[in-house]
C-alpha cells in the first residue's frame, strides 16, 4: 500500500509540481531571432555579468525589423526565461545581462524580434547621469529618491548612487563591502576645541567620528585696548577612508579676510581677521566639497600681536545614515527624508535592509548638477524616480537617445552614458546568428487533373450509434425529469437499475435451487443471460450487447472452474 502511495505522489508532483520560467515578453509574433554568445576566458566562473556586443541598432531600425524607438525586442536566456537587455544608441552596444557564465564556457542568450514587453533597462557608464539642478528638484527637508534595478554594494571608491555635490550623495562605501551610506551636506555644528593653543604651528584636535561637511574657526583678543590681528594659514580634515588630510576647497564665509592660499609656514597665509578688544573674532567658516567620515581636524594660526588666546573650532557634522550586510542583487534602494527623519532602505525578492533613522536636514540648494549611478553601483537601472513633498518630480527610465525624457513632466532632462565593455573582462560576447524563424518553402507542382471527388457522405444506418438512446422504459421520461436534479448522468441510474434486477434474479433462483439443495450455476447464469439480453434489446436498450458478450465468457469460466455441471 505504501509503495503504491508513493509512485501515486511523484506522478502527482510530476503532473502538477512542474515549474516553468515566469515570461513577461511575447514573443509570439516574432519573425527574426539572434543568438548572442557570452564566452569567459577565464579559469574563475563569472557571476553576473553586464556584457556587450556589437549591434547596428540604426540599420535595424532603417530595415524596419526595430520600431522607432527600439522597444520591439525581447532577449530569453538559455533557460527561457527573459534576461535585462539595453539597444546599443547611436555608436554604442548592446547590452545584456548573464546570471553566470562558467570558467572556459559559452552561455547563450537569444534575441526576438519583433516582441513586446522585453526586459529593457538602461545600462551605465562610469559617469552615469546627469540632470541639471532645478527649482523642482530642491529638495528640502521632504523627499525621496528611488534607483530600482542591481545593485553592486562590493566595496569600491565613488560607486555613488546620487551625487550633489555640496548637498547631497547615497554610495557603497570605500571600504566595507554591502554598506550603503546617505549623507546630507547640511550641518550641525559641534564645538571640538576651546583653549588656549599652540601658535606657529598645527594644533590637532580629535573626536568621535562623524561626517564632515564643514568646519569654522574663530578666536579671542585678550587686549582690552583695541583690536588685534590673528591669521589662520591652512586648516585641513582627515578622511578616516582614505587616511589623507583634506582641505576645504570652497570659499572662506564669515568675517574674515581672504588672502592667499599658499601655505608655507612662514609668511603665507590662509585668511586674517582683526578682532576688536575683549572679543571674539567671528567665524570662518569653510566647507569641504563633499562630507567625509572624519575623526580629526588640524589647524595652523599666526598671531603677530601675541595678545590672542583662546581659539575655538567647530566640525558641521552632516546628517548621515548607513545600513550594512546589504548582499548585491536586483532591488529597490530608496533615500527618504520626511521633514524629521533621514533613513534608507533597500528591499529585494528575499531580504529587506534598512538604516538607522537621524534627524534630517535641508539638502542644500545649491547651482550643482544631479549625478546618479556612477562607477558601477548599479549594473543595470530600470528606473529613478524623486518625489518632494509627496509629489513626484522625476522619474526616468531607459530610451533610445542621448537624453532620457523625465516622465514626471517637469522637464528634468536626464543625460546618460553607457556601458562599453563588460563588466567582467574575461567575458566577451558577439552575436553568433541571426535568421528568420521560420523560412519560406517552396510549393509542389499542381497535379494538371483532378480526380473523382466524393461529393456526399453516404447515409448512416440507424442503428450506427445508440449509446446516447434514452431507455424504452414507460416510466423513463419521470426518471429523466428527477435524475437530472442530481447533474449525474442518466446512466448511473440505468446501470444500477439493471444490474440490480440481474443480480436479484440470481439471488432468487439461488434461494430456489438451495431448498432443494442443488446448487443452481446453470439455471442462474440462464436467468441472469436472459435478463441482459432483454434489457439489451432495441426499445429497452439499457447497454449495449457487448455486455452480454462478456459475461457469457465469463460464465462459461465459472462453470468451468467450479466443475458443477448440474442444474
Amino acid at each position: 500500500m505504501n509503495s503504491r502511495l508513493g509512485i501515486i505522489l511523484v506522478l502527482a508532483s510530476l503532473m502538477f509540481g512542474s515549474v516553468t520560467p515566469a515570461l513577461a515578453s511575447d514573443i509570439s509574433g516574432a519573425v527574426y531571432y539572434g543568438k548572442i554568445r557570452a564566452s569567459n576566458s577565464s579559469n574563475v566562473s563569472a557571476a553576473v555579468v553586464a556584457a556587450v556586443w556589437s549591434g547596428n541598432t540604426s540599420a535595424w531600425i532603417a530595415a524596419g525589423l526595430l520600431n522607432a524607438t527600439a522597444t520591439n525586442a525581447a532577449i530569453r536566456n538559455s533557460t527561457g526565461s527573459d534576461t535585462e537587455f539595453m539597444p546599443g544608441y547611436g555608436s554604442n552596444p548592446w547590452c545584456v545581462w548573464y546570471d553566470s557564465v562558467p570558467a572556459y564556457s559559452n552561455v547563450d542568450a537569444t534575441l526576438y524580434i519583433p516582441a513586446t514587453g522585453g526586459a529593457l533597462r538602461y545600462f551605465p557608464g562610469d559617469a552615469g547621469a546627469t540632470a541639471a539642478n532645478s527649482t523642482s528638484l530642491n529638495l528640502s527637508t521632504n523627499w525621496t529618491i528611488t534607483w530600482r534595478g542591481y545593485v553592486d554594494t562590493d566595496n569600491a571608491t565613488g560607486k555613488d548612487f546620487v551625487v550633489k555635490t555640496g548637498a547631497l550623495k547615497v554610495f557603497v562605501a570605500d571600504n566595507v563591502s554591502g554598506n550603503i551610506t546617505g549623507v546630507i551636506n547640511s550641518s550641525s555644528y559641534l564645538n571640538v576645541h576651546s583653549a588656549t593653543s599652540a601658535e606657529g604651528a598645527w594644533v590637532e584636535q580629535s573626536y568621535p567620528n562623524a561626517w564632515v561637511s564643514s568646519v569654522r574657526f574663530q578666536a579671542y583678543n585678550s587686549d582690552a585696548g583695541g583690536s588685534q590681528t590673528v591669521r589662520l594659514h591652512e586648516v585641513q580634515v582627515f578622511d578616516d577612508l582614505t587616511a589623507s588630510w583634506v582641505s576645504p576647497t570652497s570659499n572662506l564665509a564669515g568675517p574674515w579676510s581672504s588672502l592667499t592660499n599658499a601655505y608655507d609656514g612662514d609668511t603665507g597665509t590662509y585668511a586674517s581677521e582683526n578682532p576688536s578688544a575683549l572679543s571674539f573674532s567671528g567665524y570662518a567658516t569653510l566647507t569641504l566639497s563633499e562630507a567625509i567620515s572624519s575623526s580629526k581636524v588640524r589647524w595652523w594660526v599666526s598671531d603677530p600681536s601675541g595678545l590672542i588666546t583662546t581659539k575655538e573650532m567647530d566640525i558641521g557634522v552632516a546628517a548621515s545614515t548607513y545600513m550594512s550586510g546589504v548582499t548585491s542583487g536586483e532591488m529597490t534602494v530608496t533615500a527618504i527624508s520626511d521633514g524629521v527623519n533621514f533613513w534608507l532602505t533597500a528591499d529585494t525578492a528575499a531580504a529587506h535592509y534598512g538604516s538607522a533613522n537621524v534627524t534630517t536636514a535641508a539638502v542644500p540648494d545649491n547651482g550643482d548638477d544631479w549625478e546618479f549611478c556612477l562607477n558601477g553601483a548599479m549594473l543595470y537601472v530600470e528606473y529613478i524616480e524623486i518625489t518632494v513633498g509627496g509629489v513626484q518630480a522625476a522619474y526616468w527610465d531607459w530610451e533610445l537617445g542621448a537624453t532620457f525624457t523625465d516622465d514626471s513632466g517637469n522637464g528634468n532632462t536626464l543625460t546618460p552614458s553607457y556601458r562599453s565593455s563588460s563588466s567582467d573582462t574575461d567575458v566577451s560576447a558577439n552575436m553568433t546568428a541571426f535568421a528568420a524563424l521560420e523560412l519560406a518553402q517552396a510549393s509542389g507542382a499542381g497535379a494538371t487533373t483532378w480526380g473523382e471527388m466524393v461529393t456526399e457522405a453516404p447515409t448512416e444506418p440507424a442503428s450506427a450509434y445508440t449509446e446516447d438512446d434514452r431507455p424504452g422504459f414507460f416510466f423513463e421520461p419521470l426518471v429523466h425529469a428527477l435524475w437530472s436534479l442530481t447533474d449525474l448522468p442518466d446512466s448511473i441510474f440505468w446501470y444500477t437499475f439493471a444490474f440490480a434486477i440481474i443480480i436479484g434474479a440470481g439471488v432468487l433462483v439461488f434461494y430456489a435451487t438451495a431448498a432443494n439443495q442443488k446448487d443452481g450455476l446453470i439455471i442462474k447464469i440462464i436467468v441472469k443471460s436472459a435478463l441482459m439480453i432483454f434489457l439489451a434489446l432495441p426499445g429497452l436498450n439499457l447497454y449495449g450487447m457487448y455486455a452480454f458478450v462478456y459475461y457469457g465468457f465469463y460464465a462459461f469460466g465459472l462453470i468451468v472452474i467450479s466443475r458443477s455441471y448440474g442444474w
